[in-house]
């Protein structure tokens, strides 16, 4: 509940990412705006594929800020555009405010048009294009360096009646806004061409955002977690569109490093290496235990984000699969004088990512 899925949440800013709140540019108490637009994201709709927003399609919250608008799924998406804006800017300053915790801030190449004095480049929020008119059945996130700013288009599906919105696909939004962390992070905000390579794991880490964010404190580590399932119009666990669930039963998702030959680049490859972090997310939930705390929360989900955010940071420009697994590793040692090693080491062996495993060149995901 209710009918069609939504929650109300109030305030969800928070004082550590977005300090004056997610309507904020200059600073100062009190917002600039009151339509979807703020610090971290600009939203909007782009139904003519402009690049620019329509004309008042960025929905506006009164001096109250709220944002509640109707949601009638049994309509085409345009009839619906308020509520898809809504949860797109949403989803952006979420993502924002809790990869912000784990070191994805200003210094690190964050989205924002005001650095508030900590360092890099602002006026480089999100722009965020719900309902984009460029295409179907997909999405995208263009990553400029820092200090310019990125571009998410969303778009609609069509394969379900009605068509669905991938404005409203969470794990979607989720996985696009994940790329323009890899690229920010891996080789450093002002190099954001480092993710080119045939076995670089960018659609990998995409993914790992959608299933991270998107974990309950019911599931196990052998529930099906699937990419686009509402895009779709399959059931929550249902298999997405990846060669498989995300699961850590052999049986359900058999993928190894064996595989990386045989898969697409550059989904397959990713899908392959997200496949390996899972793996390693449920090592380290079952030692540590689950927080829903997202933020500052103290389990092993939110430790494997840590890992992995120090990870591409550590990690060479142009990566292969052996880079990423050992940059993970060495950011363990960073953070905990190596007490996860093994924990670490099997859950990657597991998936034939093990002390033997050979990368080849990271230009070739066939070698």
């Amino acid at each position: 509940p209710p009918a069609d899925g939504r929650t109300s949440q109030v305030n969800p800013a928070t004082p550590i990412g977005s300090p004056f709140g997610w309507h904020d540019t200059n600073g100062a108490a009190g917002a600039e705006v009151t339509i979807t637009q703020g610090n971290n994201v600009q939203a909007y709709t782009d139904t003519d594929a402009n690049n620019t927003p329509d004309a008042g399609s960025s929905p506006d919250g009164g001096a109250g800020l709220v944002f509640d608008f109707p949601l009638d799924l049994t309509l085409a998406p345009s009839g619906y555009r308020p509520a898809a804006v809504t949860n797109l800017f949403y989803w952006n300053n979420v993502q924002h405010d809790v990869l912000y915790q784990y070191g994805f801030d200003e210094v690190a190449g964050n989205f924002q048009v005001n650095n508030y004095g900590n360092g890099g480049l602002g006026n480089d929020s999100v722009q965020a294009e719900a309902q984009d008119g460029s295409s179907t059945n997909n999405a995208n996130f263009a990553t400029p360096a820092d200090g310019s700013r990125p571009r998410m288009q969303m778009f609609i599906w069509t394969a379900p009646t009605p068509d669905k919105d991938g404005d409203l696909d969470n794990g979607i939004i989720l996985h696009e806004y994940g790329h323009g962390v890899s690229n920010r992070l891996t080789g450093g905000p002002a190099n954001v061409g480092c993710l080119g390579n045939s076995e670089q794991m960018g659609e990998g880490w995409s993914d790992w955002m959608t299933v991270y964010f998107t974990a309950l404190s019911s599931h196990t580590a052998t529930t099906n977690r699937g990419v686009g399932t509402y895009a779709l119009n399959q059931p929550i666990n249902g298999q997405g569109i990846r060669p498989a669930p995300y699961n850590t039963d052999l049986g359900a998702n058999s993928f190894t490093y064996t595989n990386l030959p045989t898969v697409a680049v550059p989904h397959g490859v990713g899908f392959v290496w997200n496949t390996m972090l899972w793996e390693m997310y449920w090592a380290l939930v079952t030692e540590h235990g689950f927080d829903s705390d997202l933020y500052t929360g103290t389990g092993g989900n939110n430790l494997a984000m840590q890992l992995v955010i120090d990870g591409m940071k550590i990690q060479p420009c142009s990566p292969g699969f052996v880079d990423g697994r050992d940059a993970i590793l060495q950011a363990d040692v960073a953070l905990t004088g190596g007490a996860n090693q093994c924990l670490i080491w099997e859950a990657f062996a597991k998936r034939g990512l093990g002390f033997g495993a050979s990368q080849g060149s990271s230009g070739s995901a066939a070698d």
